[in-house]
């Protein structure tokens, strides 16, 4: 055989340390591909939980709007009519109810599997990271402010939401 040919083999050839390099290099860059990926869905699970959380406070402000809304005048509101300036109540609130439960044990909404529904007490529904409190001030004779929290963990990170509504005596 000839020499010559013996080196331009040798020449073409990849070493084992090139090799192992070309390797490392595509291991770097198949790490930090799996690690955006991995924080793309942290990030996308922790939007779709703020969206959740802020469509359950604006239910907690619409719902206090119909209660509201569905006595005659001011005044026949039974919360309104009990409460003095200034008085401050916090309560639970329901999708499907008509009334305020005053609060007790903060206890965390449950989703339906079918329907999807968020609510209290339904205890055939699955149990969700969420809670919500509804406040009530009687601020004056004419204004009531509402404030709904809703309160949520995050991968082991405590998050809240405050949604805020002042109702006038428009009536």
């Amino acid at each position: 055989m000839n020499k010559s040919k013996m080196i331009n083999y040798k020449e073409n050839a990849f070493s084992l340390l090139g090799v192992i390099v070309a390797i490392f290099i595509f291991s770097v860059g198949l790490v930090g591909i799996s690690v955006l990926a991995s924080y793309s869905l942290n990030v996308a699970n922790s939007n779709k939980m703020s969206i959740i959380a802020s469509m359950l406070a604006q239910e907690g402000i619409e719902k206090i709007r119909d209660i509201r809304q569905m006595n005659a005048t001011w005044g026949d509101w039974d919360w309104y009519a009990i409460k003095g300036d200034g008085d401050s109540e916090d309560y639970q609130i329901q999708y499907d109810t008509d009334t305020l439960s005053p609060m007790g044990a903060l206890l965390p909404l449950r989703k339906h599997p079918i329907t999807g529904v968020y609510s209290h007490d339904d205890i055939s529904s699955d149990l969700t990271p969420f809670t919500r409190v509804v406040t009530l001030t009687k601020i004056s004779a004419n204004e009531v402010g509402v404030i709904v929290e809703v309160k949520w963990k995050d991968r082991d990170k405590e998050k809240s939401l405050m949604a805020e509504d002042r109702l006038w005596n428009w009536k």
